[in-house]
Protein backbone atom coordinates (compact mmCIF):
# COMPACT_ATOMS: atom_id res chain seq x y z
CA UNK A 1 0.00 0.00 0.00
CA UNK A 2 3.10 2.81 0.47
CA UNK A 3 4.84 1.63 -2.19
CA UNK A 4 1.44 2.54 -4.28
CA UNK A 5 1.15 5.61 -2.79
CA UNK A 6 4.56 6.69 -3.33
CA UNK A 7 4.24 5.73 -7.11
CA UNK A 8 1.03 8.03 -7.31
CA UNK A 9 3.11 10.38 -5.55
CA UNK A 10 6.03 10.15 -8.14
CA UNK A 11 3.47 10.09 -11.13
CA UNK A 12 1.75 13.41 -9.97
CA UNK A 13 4.96 15.16 -9.49
CA UNK A 14 5.68 14.17 -12.93
CA UNK A 15 2.90 15.49 -14.41
CA UNK A 16 3.34 18.70 -13.07
CA UNK A 17 6.57 19.19 -14.22
CA UNK A 18 5.43 18.24 -17.63
CA UNK A 19 2.89 20.80 -17.69
CA UNK A 20 4.65 23.43 -16.01
CA UNK A 21 6.94 23.17 -19.29
CA UNK A 22 4.46 23.21 -21.72
CA UNK A 23 3.78 26.73 -23.32
CA UNK A 24 6.87 28.12 -22.15
CA UNK A 25 9.59 29.00 -22.54
CA UNK A 26 13.35 29.94 -20.43
CA UNK A 27 14.85 33.62 -20.58
CA UNK A 28 18.24 32.70 -18.31
CA UNK A 29 16.43 31.54 -14.72
CA UNK A 30 13.29 32.64 -15.37
CA UNK A 31 10.16 30.80 -17.13
CA UNK A 32 7.49 32.32 -19.20
CA UNK A 33 4.58 30.30 -19.23
CA UNK A 34 0.98 31.09 -20.72
CA UNK A 35 -0.96 33.73 -19.15
CA UNK A 36 1.82 36.12 -18.30
CA UNK A 37 1.46 39.81 -18.79
CA UNK A 38 3.62 41.72 -21.18
CA UNK A 39 5.03 43.67 -18.35
CA UNK A 40 6.41 39.79 -16.79
CA UNK A 41 7.54 39.17 -20.16
CA UNK A 42 9.73 41.86 -20.31
CA UNK A 43 10.98 41.78 -16.84
CA UNK A 44 11.49 38.04 -17.41
CA UNK A 45 13.23 38.45 -21.36
CA UNK A 46 13.73 42.19 -22.12
CA UNK A 47 12.96 43.56 -25.02
CA UNK A 48 12.09 41.33 -28.29
CA UNK A 49 14.23 41.57 -31.56
CA UNK A 50 10.55 42.23 -33.36
CA UNK A 51 7.17 42.61 -32.59
CA UNK A 52 3.74 42.40 -34.94
CA UNK A 53 0.06 43.03 -34.01
CA UNK A 54 -3.36 41.99 -35.43
CA UNK A 55 -6.82 42.16 -34.07
CA UNK A 56 -10.04 40.18 -34.14
CA UNK A 57 -13.30 41.23 -32.71
CA UNK A 58 -16.53 39.18 -31.81
CA UNK A 59 -19.57 40.25 -32.35
CA UNK A 60 -22.90 39.11 -30.50
CA UNK A 61 -26.50 39.92 -30.89
CA UNK A 62 -26.55 40.12 -34.62
CA UNK A 63 -30.28 41.78 -35.61
CA UNK A 64 -31.01 42.85 -32.14
CA UNK A 65 -31.24 46.37 -31.06
CA UNK A 66 -27.88 45.96 -29.13
CA UNK A 67 -24.91 44.34 -30.13
CA UNK A 68 -21.53 43.76 -28.01
CA UNK A 69 -18.60 43.92 -29.68
CA UNK A 70 -15.54 42.07 -28.06
CA UNK A 71 -11.89 43.04 -29.62
CA UNK A 72 -8.99 40.46 -29.45
CA UNK A 73 -5.28 41.97 -30.16
CA UNK A 74 -2.59 39.83 -31.19
CA UNK A 75 0.82 40.49 -31.07
CA UNK A 76 3.62 38.31 -31.72
CA UNK A 77 7.16 38.72 -29.99
CA UNK A 78 10.31 36.88 -31.15
CA UNK A 79 13.14 36.39 -29.34
CA UNK A 80 16.68 35.49 -30.31
CA UNK A 81 19.18 33.73 -28.07
CA UNK A 82 21.80 33.16 -30.73
CA UNK A 83 22.48 30.77 -33.61
CA UNK A 84 22.82 27.18 -31.49
CA UNK A 85 18.91 27.73 -30.00
CA UNK A 86 15.80 28.68 -31.63
CA UNK A 87 13.86 31.80 -31.75
CA UNK A 88 10.85 31.90 -29.49
CA UNK A 89 7.63 33.87 -30.95
CA UNK A 90 5.39 34.76 -27.93
CA UNK A 91 1.91 35.36 -29.25
CA UNK A 92 -0.23 37.68 -26.35
CA UNK A 93 -4.15 37.87 -26.62
CA UNK A 94 -5.10 41.06 -25.00
CA UNK A 95 -2.08 41.49 -23.25
CA UNK A 96 -1.39 38.29 -21.78
CA UNK A 97 0.70 35.23 -23.49
CA UNK A 98 -1.82 32.90 -25.16
CA UNK A 99 1.35 30.41 -27.27
CA UNK A 100 4.54 29.75 -27.53
CA UNK A 101 6.17 28.44 -30.64
CA UNK A 102 9.84 27.40 -31.75
CA UNK A 103 10.87 29.73 -34.92
CA UNK A 104 13.72 29.15 -37.15
CA UNK A 105 17.31 28.64 -35.61
CA UNK A 106 18.70 32.25 -33.82
CA UNK A 107 21.32 34.16 -35.57
CA UNK A 108 24.74 35.48 -34.01
CA UNK A 109 24.41 39.11 -33.08
CA UNK A 110 27.00 40.21 -35.52
CA UNK A 111 25.32 39.26 -38.80
CA UNK A 112 27.52 37.26 -40.37
CA UNK A 113 25.74 34.72 -41.73
CA UNK A 114 23.02 35.26 -44.50
CA UNK A 115 20.02 34.50 -42.65
CA UNK A 116 17.67 35.24 -45.57
CA UNK A 117 19.03 33.74 -48.70
CA UNK A 118 17.49 35.28 -51.54
CA UNK A 119 14.21 34.09 -49.63
CA UNK A 120 14.94 30.45 -50.21
CA UNK A 121 15.35 30.30 -45.70
CA UNK A 122 11.57 31.62 -45.64
CA UNK A 123 8.74 29.23 -45.01
CA UNK A 124 4.60 29.91 -44.68
CA UNK A 125 4.09 31.02 -41.24
CA UNK A 126 7.41 32.57 -40.70
CA UNK A 127 6.02 36.17 -38.83
CA UNK A 128 6.50 39.79 -40.01
CA UNK A 129 9.19 40.36 -37.62
CA UNK A 130 11.09 36.78 -38.57
CA UNK A 131 11.17 37.81 -41.51
CA UNK A 132 12.65 41.30 -41.63
CA UNK A 133 15.21 39.78 -38.99
CA UNK A 134 16.41 37.07 -41.59
CA UNK A 135 16.31 39.51 -44.75
CA UNK A 136 16.14 43.05 -43.66
CA UNK A 137 13.95 45.80 -44.17
CA UNK A 138 12.17 45.43 -47.57
CA UNK A 139 12.60 48.19 -50.88
CA UNK A 140 8.61 48.49 -50.94
CA UNK A 141 5.66 47.89 -48.10
CA UNK A 142 2.17 48.34 -49.40
CA UNK A 143 -0.53 47.73 -46.32
CA UNK A 144 -4.29 47.13 -46.33
CA UNK A 145 -6.63 45.34 -44.06
CA UNK A 146 -9.92 43.07 -45.35
CA UNK A 147 -12.43 42.24 -43.15
CA UNK A 148 -14.48 38.55 -43.31
CA UNK A 149 -17.30 38.00 -40.97
CA UNK A 150 -17.99 34.60 -40.13
CA UNK A 151 -21.48 33.75 -38.88
CA UNK A 152 -21.36 31.76 -35.64
CA UNK A 153 -25.20 31.19 -35.16
CA UNK A 154 -28.62 33.71 -35.77
CA UNK A 155 -27.35 36.10 -33.05
CA UNK A 156 -23.43 36.05 -33.06
CA UNK A 157 -20.63 36.55 -36.04
CA UNK A 158 -17.50 36.79 -35.59
CA UNK A 159 -15.52 39.85 -37.77
CA UNK A 160 -11.94 39.11 -38.53
CA UNK A 161 -10.01 41.84 -39.82
CA UNK A 162 -7.07 40.62 -42.12
CA UNK A 163 -4.07 43.05 -41.74
CA UNK A 164 -2.56 42.01 -45.08
CA UNK A 165 1.24 43.39 -46.28
CA UNK A 166 3.15 43.01 -49.23
CA UNK A 167 6.63 43.19 -49.80
CA UNK A 168 9.30 43.93 -52.05
CA UNK A 169 13.12 42.95 -52.05
CA UNK A 170 15.36 43.96 -54.35
CA UNK A 171 18.61 41.85 -54.26
CA UNK A 172 20.54 42.65 -56.88
CA UNK A 173 20.45 42.52 -60.62
CA UNK A 174 21.75 38.92 -60.88
CA UNK A 175 18.88 37.73 -58.65
CA UNK A 176 15.14 37.82 -58.68
CA UNK A 177 12.89 40.27 -57.46
CA UNK A 178 11.05 38.76 -53.87
CA UNK A 179 7.39 39.43 -53.52
CA UNK A 180 6.04 38.70 -50.37
CA UNK A 181 2.74 38.44 -48.71
CA UNK A 182 1.52 38.41 -44.96
CA UNK A 183 -2.09 38.22 -43.61
CA UNK A 184 -2.04 39.28 -39.49
CA UNK A 185 1.68 39.18 -39.45
CA UNK A 186 1.99 35.60 -40.52
CA UNK A 187 4.10 34.78 -44.15
CA UNK A 188 1.59 33.05 -46.71
CA UNK A 189 2.82 33.45 -49.91
CA UNK A 190 6.23 33.69 -51.76
CA UNK A 191 7.10 35.22 -55.24
CA UNK A 192 9.57 36.22 -57.40
CA UNK A 193 9.73 38.91 -60.09
CA UNK A 194 12.02 39.49 -63.04
CA UNK A 195 15.70 40.52 -62.25
CA UNK A 196 16.12 43.51 -59.61
CA UNK A 197 18.30 46.60 -60.52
Amino acid sequence: MKRLLVVRFLVLLLLIATSAHAGSMRCGTYLVANGDTKADVLLKCGEPVAQSEHQEQLREGIDQAQEVRTTFVFNDWVYNFGPDRFMQIVTFMNGRVADIRSGSYGYAVNGSVDMCRDGQLLKAGDTAAEVELKCGAPVNRESRADSVIDKIDTHSSLKRTIAIEEWTYNFGPKKLILNLRFENGRLVKTETGGYGY
